[in-house]
């Protein structure tokens, strides 16, 4: 009994007796840190002067058929027992410490013990009171570290959220985060408050909802993380395992347990898959959940949830995720300046081209000939002119403008290629909404390819742009009604304009856009979506 036993005793059964015989109070090995390697004959030795005694019951104890102690009021049905608290320290009385042998008796009943399992556990040791008391202060240390530095990640996760980018994963991490926070104090409220034993079954089943809530935020997490494909598949397979796991056992260390290792083997085939797709901070979710894995299956005691190696294993799994997601947000950030530099020097090229000289003298030279023939006419292009100039100087230092704007532009572009070219040109729009932010020149862009590229068709070259809104992403198609150019050799590389389109979306909508365009029989059709998350770029 020196280093203390455990026992399995019946429950609301009445009044019983629990006996155990001392040959003698032989001195207790000190307590060592974490890792320390002394012999045990080397270790400092401590008077046993105490007894400790946890579980679900009320009791009294005698020492030597003294009553030494009372842990609530034992009674002969429910009615009668008073619950006492679930962990007790009691120093023997001195005049009780004699070097011969003795005789410990625990009069014991548990009539309010609330669990379904048919035995509960009796730890009993024999201790020195003075280092006993130290441990069990000590104990709620790391559990409540382990809260604080939970607490302190779902705070940067929501503040990166709602300051540098609004992606979804990190309020989902930011929601992991904290019911770890949650987990940890629950784990640690055992030794801050000790309730009498008839909470101790609400406390647990709180502990495995806890551990079921994570679970569930994680895979959750993984699948916003790693952009996997079939969702609801993947925790359809999880579900299942998670359920099996609440009918393990009547025991809610176990519980726990399955259902922790149904989270890492569903993190590790999550992660093998986003590392075989190549998704960045894959290899750091995969190590945690290796790590563990290890930790558990080669750490786990008799302890359940105070484990070391299942506080360890928690805490660099959750590790693992941070890690994965900061270096997504990190990469995702290099992009999107290096998507601003780009629009920039996009910007400057885009507004060359357009105050280009060829230009300029072509237009001008439409001028003179116009005002020769017709003065109207060439007073209305020069109002187009100085009309596209002007809305360019003012909306090509935006990121967004409203879609209003965008086609005040694109019309002032097609009446000045109108008057140049001869050919009439229009556009047309259909479900459009005016205050619908876009890039600034994203559509100017597309039609001055179109009118650059495309031939005439019956005299005319008209351009039609429809928009609806489906499944949360905005869908806009631009066709450009005229006849396709022959094509010889392989497609041609972006130009600039469509590399300025490209730079535009992914500045402002980072992975959530799509833009494909190709020949169709009215003549070139190009479809851009805005919202979709992970869309990929095809042209």
């Amino acid at each position: 009994m020196r280093a203390g036993s455990e026992l399995y005793l019946p429950v609301r059964e009445g009044v019983y007796w629990v006996r155990i015989r001392v040959p003698a109070l032989p001195d207790k090995p000190r307590r060592q840190g974490i890792g320390a390697l002394v012999a045990p004959e080397n270790r400092e030795t401590l008077p046993t002067d105490a007894v400790f005694i946890a579980g679900p019951c009320s009791f009294e104890l005698f020492w030597d058929g003294r009553s030494i102690w009372r842990n609530g009021v034992v009674g002969a049905d429910p009615a009668s027992e008073i619950p006492g608290r679930l962990d007790n320290l009691v120093p023997i009385p001195a005049d009780l410490l004699g070097p011969g042998g003795h005789v410990v008796a625990v009069r014991i009943s548990n009539w309010n013990y609330n669990f379904s399992a048919p035995r509960a556990g009796f730890y009993i040791a024999l201790e020195n009171y003075a280092e006993r008391l130290v441990y069990e202060t000590r104990a709620p240390i790391l559990p409540l570290a382990g809260a604080s530095a939970a607490a302190v990640a779902a705070a940067v996760c929501v503040a990166l959220h709602r300051l540098t980018d609004r992606r979804r994963s990190l309020l989902v991490c930011g929601a992991l985060s904290l019911s770890v926070a949650l987990f940890c104090f629950l784990i640690a409220w055992r030794w801050l408050h000790n309730d009498t034993y008839d909470w101790f079954a609400p406390r647990l089943i709180a502990i495995t909802c806890t551990v079921t809530l994570i679970c569930g935020l994680q895979a959750w997490l993984l699948l916003e993380l790693f952009a996997i494909p079939r969702r609801g598949r993947w925790l359809a397979a999880l579900a299942p395992l998670v359920l099996a796991a609440w009918f393990s056992s009547p025991y809610h260390a176990v519980i726990g347990l399955w259902i922790y290792r149904s989270m890492l083997v569903f993190s590790i085939v999550a992660a093998g898959w986003a590392m075989w797709r190549g998704r960045t901070g894959a290899r750091w979710v995969l190590a945690g959940a290796l790590i563990g894995l290890v930790s558990v299956q080669l750490g786990w005691d008799n302890r359940g949830f105070v484990s070391p190696a299942f506080l360890g294993a928690f805490g660099v799994q959750l590790l693992g995720l941070l890690v994965s997601l900061g270096v997504q947000v990190g990469e995702d950030r290099r992009q999107a300046r290096a998507a601003v530099l780009t629009a920039a020097r996009l910007e400057i090229e885009l507004l060359k081209k357009n105050i280009q000289p060829h230009f300029l003298m072509n237009t001008l030279t439409t001028i003179m000939e116009v005002i020769e023939q017709e003065p109207k006419s060439a007073v209305a292009l020069i109002e187009a002119l100085a009309g596209e100039f002007r809305i360019l100087a003012r909306v090509s230092a935006e990121k967004l403008i409203p879609l209003g704007q965008e086609l005040e532009l694109c019309r002032a572009h097609i009446r000045i290629m109108s008057l140049r070219r001869g050919v009439a040109c229009a556009l047309e729009t259909e479900g459009l909404g005016e205050n619908t932010p876009v890039p600034p020149a994203l559509f100017h862009t597309l039609i001055e390819g179109g009118l650059t590229h495309q031939r005439p068709r019956n005299g005319e070259l008209k351009f039609t742009l429809a928009g609806e809104v489906a499944s949360g992403a905005s869908r806009y198609t631009l066709i450009a009604h005229g006849e396709n150019p022959p094509q010889a050799g392989p497609p041609p590389k972006d130009g600039t304009g469509l590399r300025y389109v490209k730079a535009r979306l992914e500045e402002s909508f980072a992975g959530r856009w799509s833009l494909h365009a190709g020949p169709v029989a009215e003549g070139w059709r190009t479809v851009i979506e805005i919202g979709a998350p992970g869309g990929k770029v095809a042209t």
